[in-house]
């Protein structure tokens, strides 16, 4: 400002901020020598502070970042519909549910929840035993998979995923529990054990 304090000193800020500062500065008016300062709070339309605004800010602004985000996902309810459609028994339709909606009791499921301190498979010692690894990359579940009629892509790290299989699942599961109550599995039981 000069020395009075009625106006800004344009040289001053010509010579230390950029051009789009200099307009903000600029355009600001100044009350001169009589003027006197006053407060004002942004977020009400008074310009007066109330604690319901300052709540207001301190869950809207300034803890907006700690609120979990919305996430785009692909929908699960039609996969859920195409479950509970099967022509299977209730408790196959229940346990395909369990699966998609993440609530099987998976070691990394149940240490997420403070369950189980160990997140890891209890068969292969993996790391993370989440859903999808008991039932397509856990090497027991390739197993299973190998005597059973539906078979599995080579590749299971890449190619396997919950929600990409179980609609196939979906599809198969009539079929096969309709081969499975007609077949007597117990002699292929007894080769995948090893007796």
């Amino acid at each position: 400002m000069t020395s009075p304090g009625r106006e800004w000193n344009r040289e001053l800020i010509e010579n230390i901020f950029p051009p789009d500062i200099q307009e903000v500065i600029l355009v600001t008016n100044l009350q001169g020598l009589f003027g006197e300062d006053s407060y004002s709070w942004d977020y009400t339309s008074t310009g007066h502070y109330s604690v319901k605004s300052s709540y207001w800010v301190q869950r809207n602004i300034i803890n907006a970042d700690l609120r979990p985000k919305e996430v785009n996902q692909p929908s699960l309810d039609g996969l859920y519909q195409q479950i509970w459609k099967l022509k299977a028994s209730p408790k196959v339709d229940h346990f395909l549910w369990k699966c998609v909606s993440g609530s099987l009791p998976a070691a990394a499921n149940m240490r997420k929840r403070h369950i189980a301190k160990d997140g890891c498979c209890a068969r292969c010692g993996m790391d993370s035993e989440s859903v999808n690894h008991i039932l397509f990359t856990c090497p027991y579940a390739r197993l299973v998979w190998a005597v059973s009629p539906i078979r599995a892509p080579p590749n299971a790290k890449e190619a396997f995923s919950l929600q990409n299989h179980v609609p196939k699942l979906c599809c198969i599961v009539p079929n096969w529990l309709k081969h499975v109550y007609e077949t007597d599995l117990s002699d292929v039981c007894l080769n995948f054990v090893g007796e």
